[in-house]
């Protein structure tokens, strides 16, 4: 079997040059347009893609450590997801608002916080 390239145990997540505490996972959403077609498409089913992204969204879960950024409403900073803790394994950077915070907690006692972004700009892939 062949080991993974990349893992999530090092995963991290920065808003506002603040490093969030203790992140268990960070996902990333791109949407694009896409605009209805009269031509049958093989591979489309009568979509066309349009170039280009309109919309990204990010979302951080860390465990709840007391120290809870600001929530929805707070003024857009850069957000930055990294693939792990050490040198330069980032996945995207843009500026972002922190649009909702939601705490959990569960059966096994650990509380979770879960933050959702909104890209307001270009977001840069640094994937390597």
């Amino acid at each position: 079997m062949t080991e993974a390239l990349f893992h999530g145990k090092l995963a991290n997540a920065e808003w506002d040059s603040t490093d969030i505490a203790q992140v268990v996972s960070w996902s990333f959403t791109a949407t694009s347009a896409t605009a209805d077609s009269t031509v049958r498409h093989d591979t489309s089913s009568g979509r066309t893609r349009l170039a280009g992204l309109n919309a990204a969204t990010a979302t951080v879960t860390a465990k709840a450590t007391g120290d809870f950024l600001p929530a929805a409403g707070a003024a857009s900073a850069v957000l930055i997801l990294e693939r792990s803790t050490t040198g330069g394994d980032l996945g995207f950077i843009g500026s972002a608002t922190c649009v909702g915070a939601t705490q959990t907690v569960g059966v096994d006692g650990v509380d979770e916080v879960t933050y959702e972004f909104q890209y307001t700009g270009a977001v840069t892939d640094a994937v390597t």
